[in-house]
């Protein structure tokens, strides 16, 4: 087995550390989980803790763009804050722009140079 960088702890682990996301049809593995066992397990424990805590506080529609749908906790991935709720969309939206205000900006930026 090989070693894989997990992002979230930064430590190197082996294969074996990390969940299988997929498996082809002849059973040989696709691809692994990006982030280790170990914090997996983290990242799902603080979900469920902050679903419980705000649960009370979720809204009909998309805090982001008042869509109506199934909605999403979202929280920020540095500090583990629970900021809200959204649909599906804007959580990986958000999430596939770096999940910080640069982002946000840059990509504000690209669409207001391109759209005349």
């Amino acid at each position: 087995m090989s070693n894989k960088i997990c992002p979230k702890c930064g430590q190197f682990k082996d294969e074996s550390e990390f969940r299988y996301r997929q498996r082809s049809e002849d059973n040989s593995l696709l691809r692994t989980y990006t982030n280790c066992k170990s914090c997996e397990h983290k990242i799902n424990t603080l979900l469920i803790k902050l679903k419980k805590e705000n649960n009370h506080t979720k809204p009909i529609k998309c805090e982001c763009c008042g869509k109506s749908g199934k909605l999403h906790l979202d929280h920020c991935h540095k500090t583990d804050l629970f900021r809200g709720w959204l649909c599906n969309n804007c959580n990986v939206g958000m999430s596939r722009l770096g999940d910080n205000i640069e982002g946000l900006i840059q990509a504000l930026n690209y669409l207001l140079s391109r759209n005349k």
